[in-house]
């Protein structure tokens, strides 16, 4: 029997995401002619050129299985769906089982899944996800991030994303001991944490006691509060200080000088002085990206408040 007259061409499923018109402009011609069924498979190359360019690697299409008499052929298209995303945590020996059960890591998965644009029941799209593993790596959480992929047996025509996650260390711990004309001999440590609780805070511990000075500072910086779509970010901290000075300048570039021990024992009218300042801030900022937390910005806006109050002694 001779090929039947083409009359039109339909993809299935209906909400696949490539435009009717660039499936109209591809076939629409050949409308109205005996169906070549050489020039046909040429015109579904086309469509799969589409995806490919686009990034939807896994798309897949089939058919067509058979050809009605009036001409309706029907092409089955599995554009790739996402069915889950699994996180696994890998060690320094390179496996991601412990003792016979997935090894558990610091970062929160939320932490991790929210630099994702890749989700579940999302199209795969090889761009994107390449995309997301860089916005993994800019966390400085990872020192390596790998990706697999696999089918999924309950889902048949959608694909589970294995991500295995090697964590670096994010905690580091600082000293000294050194000597100024302003602080005499002095000790310093400093403490700072990258991943405080898993949720990708950064804190910072320094105090520096001297002879004649002691700082303690706090801070701690949330790059993207938890369940805010914007990816706004918070920073505060507190800082005390206390200074015992040892020389003043007067207004004819003369020097007075701070009482110190031997003087107080001879003269019980005078005393030390000390200046302590307290204080400390707070502040949130937004990325004006036009409210999509994975676009780049050169602009925020940012709000806060700063406060100080000193005292002499």
């Amino acid at each position: 029997m001779p090929n039947p007259i083409l009359t039109k061409v339909k993809l299935n499923p209906k909400n696949i995401i490539i435009p009717n018109k660039f499936v109209e402009d591809i076939f629409s011609k050949y409308y109205g002619t005996t169906l070549n069924l050489n020039e046909l498979q040429n015109r579904i190359k086309l469509i799969k050129k589409w995806y490919e360019n686009k990034g939807y690697s896994l798309s897949r299409i089939n058919g067509p299985e058979r050809i009605s008499n009036d001409g309706v052929i029907i092409l089955n298209v599995e554009e790739g769906i996402v069915s889950d995303i699994e996180l696994r945590f890998v060690g320094s020996d390179g496996e991601s089982i412990l003792d016979g059960k997935p090894r558990k890591g610091k970062t929160k998965d939320w932490v991790i899944k929210r630099e994702l644009k890749t989700i579940p029941g999302s199209i795969f799209n090889r761009k994107i996800l390449e995309a997301d593993i860089k916005r993994l790596y800019a966390t400085s959480l990872f020192d390596d991030v790998k990706v697999s992929l696999g089918p999924d047996n309950k889902k048949p025509g959608q694909v589970l994303i294995f991500l295995d996650l090697s964590e670096q260390r994010t905690g580091s711990l600082t000293g000294g001991i050194g000597y100024s004309n302003s602080s005499g001999i002095f000790a310093q440590i400093g403490l700072q944490e990258t991943n405080a609780l898993g949720r990708a805070w950064s804190t910072n511990v320094n105090l520096n006691f001297g002879e004649y000075s002691t700082t303690y500072n706090l801070s701690l910086t949330d790059p993207w509060i938890k369940g805010d779509k914007y990816k706004t970010s918070f920073r505060t901290n507190v800082f005390l200080s206390r200074d015992y000075p040892q020389e003043f300048r007067s207004e004819n570039n003369g020097r007075i000088y701070a009482v110190n021990d031997t003087t107080r024992e001879s003269s019980d009218s005078l005393s030390s002085i000390v200046l302590e300042k307290t204080g400390g801030g707070f502040s949130f900022s937004r990325p004006l990206n036009g409210g999509d937390p994975f676009k780049d910005s050169k602009w925020r806006v940012l709000a806060g408040m700063n406060f100080k109050k000193s005292k002499n002694d």
